[in-house]
């Protein structure tokens, strides 16, 4: 408990409780039900995925098929099925499920979920740059031009909110400096670029997988 209210991991805690709980109450070890918990999820995700290839990238079946297959198959997902990643696989398709919501349903009491979604998601810090960047694929995908919409504006100002809440209560404690925002450290430029340097391999796995599915989508 010490160490996700102190690092900052309030959101994980929470979540790892209840599935704790729950366990309890089944008589099931947690290692099970979190592998339950996970695949449950992680099909909500796909469907997330699957409905952003129809709405935004226009994707025939064959297309969404074969999208389909290189995302299940994506080595980079077996991490999530790891009991300690599970908030961020939560998080994303908690991301994925709340803009598809708040973009698509008219009910306001949907779109309120909606929104409640999206704020638990910045739970997974990433996220805070990713939400408003796919609501303005939504935006755009709608107008065929690039404005913003009141949806992507309030979802920008939660962002805010969330980033400055992360600004005013950083990690304490033992955990102090942990997961740090390196825009504010004095290094900050020697920092940007040893991550550049480092992590380079990433973005070039990234691109060479998305090479191979454009040359399997102009196959079909």
């Amino acid at each position: 408990e010490i160490f996700f209210f102190e690092s900052g991991w309030i959101l994980q805690y929470f979540l790892s409780k209840f599935i704790i709980n729950l366990s309890l109450f089944f008589n099931i070890t947690y290692k099970n039900l979190n592998g339950f918990f996970i695949y449950i999820i992680f099909i909500f995700f796909l469907f997330e995925n699957l409905y952003i290839s129809k709405k935004i990238f226009d994707l025939n079946k064959k297309q969404q098929t074969w999208f389909l297959i290189i995302l299940v198959t994506f080595p980079g997902f077996s991490i999530l099925t790891s009991s300690i990643m599970t908030l961020h696989l939560f998080c994303f398709t908690s991301s994925l499920m709340g803009i598809r919501i708040v973009q698509e349903v008219d009910n306001n009491y949907k779109k309120l979920a909606g929104y409640i979604l999206i704020i638990l998601s910045f739970g997974f810090k990433p996220l805070l740059v990713f939400n408003p960047l796919l609501s303005l694929c939504y935006d755009f995908a709608k107008d065929k031009k690039y404005n913003l919409s009141n949806k992507t504006i309030i979802i920008l100002i939660l962002a805010i909110i969330s980033f400055s809440f992360r600004l005013i209560f950083p990690p304490t404690g033992e955990y102090a400096g942990h997961n740090p925002l390196i825009f504010f450290q004095d290094n900050f430029v020697k920092n940007f670029l040893s991550g550049i340097y480092y992590y380079s391999s990433y973005p070039g796995i990234s691109i060479i997988l998305n090479l191979f599915l454009i040359f399997i989508l102009l196959l079909l």
